[in-house]
């Protein structure tokens, strides 16, 4: 029987691992695996051999790329199919939008997307300022976010570019942000020794999960983004590799760990 890309995944060396509390008993281990085209491709290769994970991965490539007529959905124009991508990049992502549900109605956030006549644009040339403006002014005008407790949905917003990013415009300019890859980055950015004193103010010689966390909810999106690009370029992955490396690291860090 022919070796799976995941058992294959499995044999990749890990470089270090963490392991932390979750809730008051349970704890869990999160690993890094060694990056390199070999391992970023059988992280992709293993979510698309998934019997979950990769008929989810292929209905969004689908939706995305799915035109009726002069209507394409992979643009932001229409409410009614944005409302339904905001759905779908939820449930299949794990954003934690709907934990807000009772707070704000999707068709507001639709609209606020639809709307902004140039989101597409700024998607297509891979604004990152569009996720801090997505995240933070567009959740909390609509009733999410509380300046005093800093709840900012990043995870969402900046998956939410990426898909449309990658997957309409064939770009590689967005990286996704959330629990797990929280916790992986610093421990890569650790192994590196790439220290947090060149990105952000702090006396830590070392990353963590909660510095990596307040940095994002700080409105640093940028600097979270430039970070995944300092640890790829750290190992040789070029930008011109031949795949989305910012979309095969993300795998690579959370399929394992999942």
């Amino acid at each position: 029987m022919e070796t799976t890309a995941k058992e294959k995944l499995d044999k990749i060396p890990v470089l270090a691992s963490q392991i932390v509390k979750v809730g008051k008993e349970k704890t869990k281990e999160y690993k890094i695996l060694e990056v390199s085209n070999e391992s970023l491709r059988l992280a992709m290769k293993a979510v698309d051999e998934d019997p979950v994970y990769g008929v989810d991965d292929a209905l969004l490539k689908s939706v995305l790329q799915k035109k009726e007529g002069t209507l394409s959905f992979g643009d932001n124009i229409d409410k009614d199919i944005v409302a339904m991508k905001i759905g779908l990049i939820d449930v299949t992502n794990s954003t934690h939008l709907s934990q807000h549900k009772s707070k704000f109605a999707i068709g507001n956030l639709a609209g606020h997307i639809a709307k902004r006549e140039d989101f597409d644009d700024a998607i297509s040339r891979g604004d990152e300022k569009l996720v801090k403006w997505l995240a933070v002014e567009v959740l909390h005008d609509i009733g999410i976010g509380d300046d005093e407790d800093g709840v900012r949905l990043y995870s969402f917003a900046s998956k939410y570019c990426c898909y449309h990013n990658s997957i309409v415009y064939g770009r590689d300019d967005f990286s996704k942000f959330d629990g797990i890859v929280s916790y992986c980055l610093p421990l890569y950015l650790n192994y590196l020794k790439i220290s947090p004193r060149d990105y952000m103010e702090t006396k830590s010689n070392s990353w963590s999960h909660f510095g990596l966390v307040a940095l994002v909810k700080s409105g640093r999106y940028d600097v979270f983004n430039k970070l995944i690009g300092v640890v790829l370029d750290g190992f040789g992955i070029k930008e011109d590799c031949g795949f989305s490396r910012r979309i095969a690291f993300d795998f690579l860090m959370w399929y394992p760990n999942r």
